[in-house]
C-alpha cells in the first residue's frame, strides 16, 4: 500500500506526541531522551508524517568523524511501506553532510533488511546479559567519584576505546560517574549514560567497575562479543545471555577497541 508522507526535522513541541511510540519491550522513555538531547550541537532528529500524524521517527548523534543512527521507529500500521528506509537514509545523508566517515547503528531483527538495503555491513555483535543475583562488592579503595580534574583522562580513554569524539555527549553524564584509580585512572563508569557505560584500559579495572555496577539492583549489561574478559566473568557469576544484536556500519568502521567496553551505554550510541 502506497502512503504519502513527508520527512522533516522534529520540533520540540512534537516530542510529547512520541510518548508511547517506542516498542514496549524497549523499556525506553523516548520523550525524556529527546528532551535531554534536543537542541544540542551533536544531536538531530526527524519525523515522517502522513496526513499530519507522526508515523515514524529516528535520530542521529554526531561524534566527530562518526555518527550514530538510533531510535528508528515506524508505527506498526505503516510498516513495510518504505518509510523506515527513507528516514534511515535521511539520517545517513545528514551525517554525510557533516563529513562523517562512519555511520553506525545497532540493528533489531526487523531493521536489518532495511539497513542491508542501504549498504550497511555487520561489524560484530553485542551480547545482552541478565544477571538475576546482586553481586557482592567490597570497597578496596580504588573506585571513587569523578572529579573535574579527571575529565581529560576519561575523555582520552573514551576516545581511544570508541574511536569517536564524544566530549559533548559525555558532558551530560560525566559529573555523576566513577573512576577506577589505582596509581592512575584506568577506567570509568557512568551510571546515568544509557544503561550505565563502562570503559577500561585493563581487565582488572573493567571487571571491578562491572562488579560495582552489578552490586546495584535493576542493572542491564550489554557487551561487545570481543570482550572475552567480561563475558567470562558474567557467565562465571551466573548471568545468562538473553539476546544478541549486530553493530552495523556504513562507510568505514571506526578504529575502536571493543575489548575495552565492559558495559554498553545504549543502542542509540553504542
Amino acid at each position: 500500500m502506497k502512503t504519502n508522507y513527508q520527512i522533516e526535522a522534529l520540533k520540540r513541541e512534537e516530542i510529547p506526541e512520541l510518548k508511547n511510540f517506542a516498542p514496549a519491550d524497549w523499556n525506553f522513555d523516548l520523550p525524556a531522551f529527546l528532551l535531554q538531547h534536543f537542541g544540542k550541537d551533536y544531536f538531530f532528529a526527524f519525523t515522517a508524517k502522513s496526513e499530519g500524524r507522526i508515523v515514524a521517527t529516528g535520530n542521529g548523534i554526531f561524534t566527530g568523524k562518526a555518527g550514530w543512527a538510533g531510535n528508528i521507529i515506524v508505527d506498526e500500521k505503516f510498516r513495510l511501506r518504505g518509510i523506515g528506509t527513507a528516514i534511515t537514509k535521511t539520517i545517513a545523508d545528514e551525517f554525510i553532510r557533516r563529513n562523517c566517515r562512519s555511520i553506525l547503528l545497532i540493528a533489531t531483527s526487523s531493521g536489518m533488511p532495511v539497513y542491508y538495503k542501504l549498504g550497511f555491513k555487520t561489524s560484530l555483535k553485542y551480547s545482552f546479559y541478565k544477571c538475576p543475583l546482586l553481586l557482592d562488592w567490597q570497597d578496596e579503595g580504588y573506585i571513587r567519584k569523578i572529579r573535574k580534574t579527571d575529565f581529560e583522562k576519561i575523555l582520552a580513554i573514551d576516545k581511544f576505546c570508541t574511536g569517536e569524539d564524544r566530549k559533548l555527549l559525555l558532558s551530560n553524564f560525566i559529573s555523576k560517574g566513577y573512576v577506577f584509580d589505582k596509581n592512575g585512572i584506568q577506567g570509568f563508569y557512568l551510571p546515568d549514560f544509557g544503561a550505565g557505560f563502562i570503559a577500561a584500559e585493563s581487565s582488572e579495572s573493567g571487571l571491578s567497575l562491572l562488579r560495582f555496577k552489578l552490586s546495584k539492583p535493576g542493572q542491564i549489561v550489554v557487551i561487545p562479543e570481543e570482550n572475552f574478559a567480561a563475558s567470562g566473568f558474567l557467565e562465571q557469576m551466573g548471568c545468562i545471555e538473553t539476546n544478541i544484536a549486530p553493530r552495523m556500519f556504513l562507510g568505514q568502521e571506526t578504529d575502536w577497541h571493543p575489548e575495552m567496553i565492559y558495559s554498553r551505554a545504549s543502542g542509540y550510541c553504542g
